[in-house]
């Protein structure tokens, strides 16, 4: 596999790994490289721009694994949408932008489709965000970037920490309670171009002295800029309740709401044409997801730390689709008198429990962390026949029941002496799955009944070397994998074969790398990355099947340089990947995996003026690429760059905050998503301007 790297990229491994040397002094357990001491809000505010990563007293071990953390304090607050602002620090994360905002596009590395972003898990506060992110890994739901405080991507490692997906996970940790704070109380407005609104409200109540309640609440709606048809209505509400047991105990209950309607205005035949144009007058998406979690911490003893958390609740999504009739499917206007609504439920109920021991065992000092996903979920889909373009109900076509049970286990001891730090880690998963078609309309084959057990072993290294006061290497090698879907077993269009020997998909990365913090004024990441991406899901004609497999590798940098410091402190941040992916196997052998640019560039100017105002000027640049692994003409996606500005300030002697925002500040006209039905537009220059305040 190493032979594949080309020499570069080979050189840059070697030199790290041949600069590893046994340490000759102890490093602080906590740190991954030394932090600077913050002071004040100046000097945390510079400490949140930086890539470096430290240890936290969660359960999840950092050391020996590519992870970038991202302080939403760090930058004013964009519209919850934009997910090419809001991961602007995130170097390999490439969004493929949907601008009604019915989910989630993004994708890492070139690895697999964006769509749902299916190949990437996203969590919320330990909770998968995914419908089932083992037989349906769509993510239609995001938490409002006014509820999160902070966000950890993990690469290398993230298949052994949180389960499925090759590109990684997404952890969000949202605001919480407080004990012992008062009572604080807070809203804020948007209002932006295309009669787009936000309006958030949020509370704290302080119970008793172990009691807090924080409840908050949002709703947002757009017109869209297409012609019609691109309107979307959402509202939801979440609930914390923490109660402090004791020093170091808790228990915590949430419970959240969610519901929303979205317009599906159609692809594009052609980037020529107006990009305003609506081509699907009458599709439409419905989405709704109440969840809720308990989880109890327990961190009294020193060195131990135990979390064990019990969630579930219901998610829908409904979809009404107008037939095509005889028009063409790429970016033509559907003309039939009938519609297709899919209406799916996913009914989940899980428990995660995870423990993080510091002990002594062969090495200076051990860290173990281990944990068990107990993970059940039931999914109805029913599949009508509306009679007219814009029916709600139909025929029954389709009636299908499916179900995933998964056990899976995770165990990872990291090994230090010293400034040498090396943690193995297994994951094993024992995934079932379930699918009984009771109605299935024009089929050519029986209705199926089938079940499988399917049980994956996942492993991985990480190995981290303080080689001084300012540099560290790391090396990490880990498997992850994507499971079989429902729609790869099932087939939901008429006509479609499925290959009996189908397989899960496998990832195996290695990356290595150097941080450095030269200076307070200057840090950054580098790193060299190898991905083998095998058994990857694909259609040969009506055959869905094991299509290939692909071979992505690059160079990723991240960085952040203080220009000057003083009554206004200016940063420039950013980070870069290089990217090189082809297929190696199979029919597509030869061409490049969709998604899969050569250069993904993210930079921009940060400043911050005496902790009374914030703004940032953010470029984004992503080279030509497909939209599909056929390397087909109409999926070349032209190159493009988009400029954002965003500003915050305060209001002097009040809680005011005011802010403003102007995204594709020079109105480039592109598109980042490309699909069957034809080219997503993105959105052109538009505007933004709000306040918040609190008590």
């Amino acid at each position: 596999m190493i032979m594949i790297i080309n020499k570069g990229i080979g050189l840059v491994i070697v030199s790290i790994l041949l600069s590893i040397r046994m340490p000759i002094a102890w490093a602080a357990d906590d740190l991954t490289l030394p932090e600077i001491q913050v002071t004040g809000d100046s000097d945390s505010w510079r400490q949140s721009l930086s890539p470096m990563v430290s240890e936290t007293r969660e359960t999840t071990l950092k050391k020996g694994k590519k992870v970038i953390v991202i302080d939403a304090s760090a930058a004013p607050v964009a519209p919850t949408n934009n997910y090419r602002y809001q991961f602007a620090r995130t170097p390999g994360i490439m969004v493929s932008e949907v601008n009604n905002e019915s989910f989630a596009s993004m994708s890492v590395r070139g690895l697999g489709d964006p769509h749902e972003s299916q190949n990437l898990l996203f969590v919320a506060d330990g909770v998968p965000l995914a419908a089932d992110m083992y037989g349906y890994g769509a993510n239609y739901y995001q938490p409002p970037a006014e509820w999160i405080e902070r966000t950890e991507f993990f690469r290398g490692g993230a298949g052994l920490l949180y389960g499925p997906m090759p590109s990684g996970a997404v952890s969000y940790q949202l605001r919480k309670p407080k004990i012992g704070e008062g009572f604080k109380l807070w809203s804020g407005f948007r209002n932006g171009t295309y009669n787009s609104n936000t309006y958030s409200l949020g509370t704290q109540i302080p119970v008793s002295g172990k009691d807090s309640i924080l409840v908050e609440a949002q709703s947002r709606s757009s017109d869209g800029f297409r012609q019609s048809n691109s309107r979307y209505n959402i509202g939801q509400a979440r609930m914390n309740w923490l109660h402090a047991f004791r020093r170091g105990e808790t228990l915590s209950l949430s419970a959240h709401v969610y519901g929303s309607k979205h317009g599906e205005p159609g692809g594009l035949a052609s980037p020529a044409v107006d990009r305003t144009l609506t081509t699907t007058p009458n599709d439409r998406l419905e989405l709704g997801r109440n969840f809720g979690s308990l989880e109890y911490r327990n961190e009294r003893s020193p060195g131990l730390l135990l979390t064990s958390q019990l969630y579930g609740g219901g998610f829908t999504r409904d979809s009404y689709r107008q037939n095509l009739g005889s028009a063409t499917q790429f970016g033509g206007t559907p003309n039939a008198p009938s519609n297709t609504i899919q209406k799916q439920s996913f009914y989940t109920l899980a428990s995660d429990t995870r423990i993080k021991w510091d002990h002594a065992f062969l090495a200076e000092r051990n860290t173990l962390s281990s944990g068990v996903l107990l993970y059940a979920v039931d999914s109805p889909f029913i599949q009508e026949q509306g009679s007219s373009a814009d029916a709600s109900s139909g025929t029954a076509q389709k009636n299908i029941d499916r179900k995933t049970r998964t056990v899976s286990l995770f165990l990872e001891e990291r090994f230090e002496w010293g400034n040498t730090s090396i943690t193995p880690g297994i994951r094993i998963e024992n995934i079932y799955q379930s699918i009984r078609e009771n109605l299935n309309s024009g089929s050519v084959v029986p209705l199926r009944n089938t079940s499988e057990w399917v049980h994956v072993p996942l492993f991985g290294l990480g190995v981290e070397q303080k080689l001084d006061s300012q540099h560290e290497a790391y090396l990490n090698l880990s498997q992850s994998y994507r499971p079989m879907a429902f729609q790869d077993t099932v087939p939901l269009n008429n006509g479609d074969l499925i290959s009996e020997d189908l397989k899960p998909a496998n990832a195996w990365t290695l990356e290595a790398g150097i941080r450095d913090r030269l200076s307070e004024r200057l840090t950054w990441d580098v790193s060299a990355f190898l991905i083998s991406y095998s058994d990857q899901f694909g259609r040969v004609g009506n055959i869905l099947q094991n299509t290939g497999a692909a071979i992505h590798q690059g160079l990723e940098a991240a960085y952040d340089l203080e220009i000057f410091r003083g009554s206004m402190d200016l940063h420039w941040v950013g980070n870069l990947t290089a990217l090189h992916a082809r297929f190696k196997e199979g029919s597509l052998s030869g061409k490049t995996p969709q998604y899969a640019p050569k250069w993904l560039i993210k930079n921009g100017l940060y400043s911050n003026l005496t902790n009374r105002a914030k703004a940032s000027l953010l470029h984004t640049f992503v080279s030509d690429h497909f939209g599909d692994d056929g390397n087909s003409s109409n999926r070349r996606i032209p190159s493009y760059r988009v400029l954002d500005f965003t500003i915050d300030a305060k209001i002097p002697r009040t809680s005011i905050t005011v802010f403003a925002g102007v995204f594709n500040l020079l109105d480039e006209s592109y598109f980042s998503r490309v699909r069957s039905n034809g080219i997503e537009p993105a959105m052109p220059r538009n505007f933004s301007i709000g306040l918040s305040a609190g008590i």
